[in-house]
């Protein structure tokens, strides 16, 4: 009976780097965490307005919706405003990192926000009150895409800053 041979654990090689080797310097970015917070904030509260004006305009002039308090649209602010604080603090926006990096690091924390919206408003919806869950509802719908879109933007002009305003396919030298 033959004996087999064990593979080596590690191999050797002798090669030498090549001599063109030298690569661009990849761009490095960090978010400061004070624009995050404030676009997040400002966006939730004007949702949280906007939200509890249009209740309390309805019921004035429209006499409709009497029994919904225009307060309910505060708790689905507060829903949309804790789940993007999860969403970011889950990056950590303020290391600094590769710029390829961030594009995913970026949509991962988007993904833990949906998540963390959904549940948010699971819970709130099936602990309201009947009469407020469509406003508390809307108020979350239309604040986490009011959210979003308010944090897109801090976060493209941060970037853009890191980067030097330079276009697609260019590098920073």
């Amino acid at each position: 009976m033959r004996k087999r041979r064990r593979p080596p654990d590690t191999i050797m090689t002798t090669e030498t780097p090549t001599e063109n080797q030298t690569q661009a310097p990849e761009a490095v970015a960090s978010i400061p965490m004070g624009p995050i917070l404030g676009a997040i904030t400002i966006a939730t509260v004007g949702m949280g307005l906007l939200g509890h004006a249009v209740v309390w305009a309805i019921q004035r002039f429209a006499q409709g919706l009497p029994e919904t308090d225009p307060a309910s649209a505060w708790l689905g602010a507060g829903g949309v405003w804790v789940a993007f604080m999860v969403g970011t603090f889950a990056i950590r926006p303020w290391r600094k990192m590769p710029m390829v990096r961030w594009a995913a690091l970026w949509l991962a924390g988007r993904g833990i926000c949906f998540v963390a919206t959904i549940l948010a408003g699971f819970v709130l919806l099936y602990s309201a009150p009947r009469e407020n869950r469509a406003v508390i509802g809307l108020v979350m719908a239309g604040g986490y895409l009011g959210v979003l879109a308010a944090e897109t933007a801090v976060v493209a002009k941060a970037l853009q800053r890191d980067r030097g305003d330079v276009s697609a396919g260019e590098t920073n030298e």
